[in-house]
């Protein structure tokens, strides 16, 4: 069945606050188009809980805890314990895009483009961009940009990158967050097992550098559709 991605609205792409270091080398002119892939530009919506990233279904019934972008907790990137969500620092204003890729015949050669999610199928590979201002006249510290992974969806092992960034997810709705290696669920047995990317909820990026005022930097991850 045809999922329609202009219909599910990203939340947190329009209501969030997420941000990225711009001092890691990524600023305005390294959006989603300075991907390996020319990129499209289009914005899409999350199809899960109300959060944002680069590319996520429109407006939908979200299940999920709203994204958010959060300030660093003073000791995120030193210590393994699982750590809880943060206020939306207001400073962040977040775009979320959702995009495919396609193959398209260009100057008489085929090439692989990015172009907007606007519908897909079952097994379908959805790259999710979140792109992170910083709108305030002051630079943001360690900032920290959270997202939902989209209903409808499974988050692919190890897609989640940012610049200078620390990655951290949640398998309990984003109530908290830890590394990979960390994270357990319940198996059908009731017993403790290792936790595996289709468990994932959430996703959490902690930027160790700082955004400067009227910066922009990007995460993404990429998941499939179920």
């Amino acid at each position: 069945m045809n999922h329609d991605f202009r219909g599910i609205v990203l939340g947190c792409a329009l209501g969030l606050g997420a941000a990225m270091s711009a001092s890691a080398g990524l600023a305005a002119d390294q959006s989603a188009n300075s991907s390996p892939v020319q990129t499209a530009a289009a914005s899409a919506a999350d199809a899960r809980a109300p959060s944002a990233v680069q590319a996520a279904p429109a407006s939908a019934t979200e299940k999920r805890a709203p994204s958010a972008v959060q300030p660093a907790p003073a000791s995120a990137a030193e210590t393994s314990a699982p750590s809880a969500p943060t206020a939306p620092d207001p400073a962040l204003r977040v775009r979320a895009i959702a995009e495919v890729e396609a193959r398209v015949n260009q100057g008489g050669r085929a090439v692989v483009k990015l172009i907007p999610a606007d519908r897909v199928v079952p097994g379908d590979r959805v790259i999710y961009t979140l792109e992170v201002t910083n709108i305030s006249a002051t630079a943001v510290e360690a900032p920290v940009v959270s997202h939902a992974v989209p209903e409808h969806m499974r988050y692919l092992g190890d897609s989640a990158v940012g610049p200078g960034a620390e990655v951290r997810y949640s398998v309990d709705g984003g109530l908290s967050f830890d590394r990979a290696e960390n994270l357990t669920v319940s198996g059908p047995d009731g017993k403790p097992r290792r936790a595996v990317a289709a468990d994932y909820t959430h996703i959490r990026w902690q930027l160790k550098n700082s955004l400067q005022a009227n910066s922009v930097a990007f995460v993404r991850f990429r998941a499939q559709v179920e």
